[in-house]
């Protein structure tokens, strides 16, 4: 899974992006993050919202039982609900 995520930070089109996503992975290496499902969630959810931040998005809550629920039952699109606790 590791290389998987360092693999991306290569493939993406978007100059910007690229290095934006690499200059993430190298603040945050996943290695220690890819030993179980529930690391890898909030590690994901955690550079997406470094994403949000950026955009000026909403963040999404990095709990891993949210996360589970969301990715497990889906929601549409990436600003709907799902991980905000009501």
């Amino acid at each position: 899974m590791s290389s998987l995520i360092h693999s991306i930070s290569n493939l993406y089109p978007c100059t910007d992006c690229r290095t934006d996503f690499k200059e993430s992975v190298k603040r945050s290496p996943p290695e220690p993050h890819t030993s179980n499902k529930q690391t890898l969630q909030v590690y994901l959810c955690e550079r997406h919202n470094e994403v949000n931040r950026k955009l000026n998005k909403e963040q999404f809550e990095c709990d891993p039982k949210l996360l589970d629920e969301r990715w497990r039952t889906g929601v549409k699109g990436c600003d709907g609900g799902g991980l905000h606790p009501e």
